[in-house]
């Protein structure tokens, strides 16, 4: 049978990277485009209207943006698509807009002073940005050569070969065995978002583990279902639910983290404390700690309860069904037609 996805695969450049809910967000950048180039066309002989109508339409963008949030809120890299564009959107905003106190040459404008130290600073904090753009690209770059040459090296050590770069640089034994142990320790998975400690790796590793089993089988039983707009609808649920449980697992690591910081503002503080004040902090400490504990089995006992509760409901309503249509299969044999649509229509009713 081909996959739901097949269809979809050529477009897929327009909502990859964006968050689901965002996944039009590729149409609002065409449209700034299709925009800033009807101004450029359309407004070629009124310069002064065109600088105001591209940082309205700039402006109107970085809100959107703002508002919107389109890269994922939780990976690294959705973090620094939504920094980056938000800093150059308003980098944007501000050279345009300080466009409007220099004019035109047709504007005939005596510059002074203060248009000099505002290019001044417009030259700085443009300077400022593209450097950060700069530095971030240049990490990048780094950490995935990085990367990319501990697993080259790790592959040719597997294989019991020295490489031969290594062979014609004439490196020593210890080097070589340094480079081994090197490129051995390769970073653990992390999935793209910034952990810290091996706790939070192994949630996560959890969460896509088990991403990985339900979704090959509910692919299956989805994609075996006939009606299609139904197949969709279920499609989109069983996606929303992935994302609300990836949501979850980033609130326990920042929940965890906020804890975390408590201990060590108490623990770093207990010095400069007197005796009694140690005791209040302490009891203080606990309290936070024994309130979160309380707090999250109340909460995973009522989350546990109510999906339980959905299950058992829903093999109960099977049940009833099932009764129903053996009386109704019994009562058949012995009423009228007319009788036995009075009788189903009260079945459905009291379902």
């Amino acid at each position: 049978m081909q996959s739901r996805y097949d269809g979809s695969t050529p477009l897929s450049f327009l909502f990859l990277g964006y968050r689901e809910k965002r996944w039009y967000y590729e149409f609002i950048i065409m449209g700034k485009k299709a925009g800033l180039i009807l101004l450029s066309v359309f407004l070629k002989g009124y310069p002064r209207y065109q600088i105001i109508a591209a940082s309205l339409l700039v402006q109107v963008s970085f809100f959107l943006h703002v508002f919107l949030r389109p890269y994922d809120t939780i990976t690294s890299y959705g973090l620094i698509c939504n920094r980056l564009e938000s800093i150059s959107l308003l980098s944007l905003v501000m050279t345009l807009s300080t466009g409007l106190f220099f004019g035109t040459i047709d504007s005939g404008y005596k510059l002074g002073t203060f248009e000099d130290i505002l290019i001044v600073l417009l030259i700085l904090c443009n300077g400022g940005i593209s450097l950060y753009f700069f530095i971030y690209f240049i990490r990048l770059g780094f950490k995935s050569l990085r990367n990319n040459l501990k697993e080259h090296l790790n592959d040719e050590f597997k294989k019991n070969r020295i490489p031969c770069i290594l062979r014609c640089c004439n490196i020593s034994h210890k080097n070589i065995q340094a480079l081994k142990y090197w490129s051995h320790n390769i970073d653990d998975e992390n999935y793209g978002i910034s952990l810290k400690n091996q706790m939070e790796k192994q949630i996560f590793s959890n969460y896509f583990t088990e991403k990985k089993k339900k979704l090959s089988v509910l692919n299956n039983k989805l994609d075996n279902i006939k009606k299609r707009r139904l197949s969709v609808k279920l499609d989109k649920l069983r996606s929303e639910i992935q994302v609300m449980e990836k949501q979850r697992c980033w609130q326990t690591i920042q929940n965890n983290r906020l804890y975390n910081t408590l201990k060590n503002i108490t623990m770093i503080n207990k010095s400069k404390l007197s005796d009694e004040e140690r005791e209040d902090i302490e009891e203080i400490y606990k309290f936070y700690i024994n309130h979160g504990i309380n707090y999250n089995t109340k909460m995973n006992d009522l989350y546990m309860k109510d999906l339980t509760g959905m299950i058992q409901s829903h093999h109960n309503i099977e049940m009833k069904n099932e009764i129903i249509r053996q009386e109704s299969k019994h009562i058949s044999e012995d009423t009228s037609e007319e009788e036995l649509e009075v009788i189903n229509i009260t079945n459905d009713i009291i379902i």
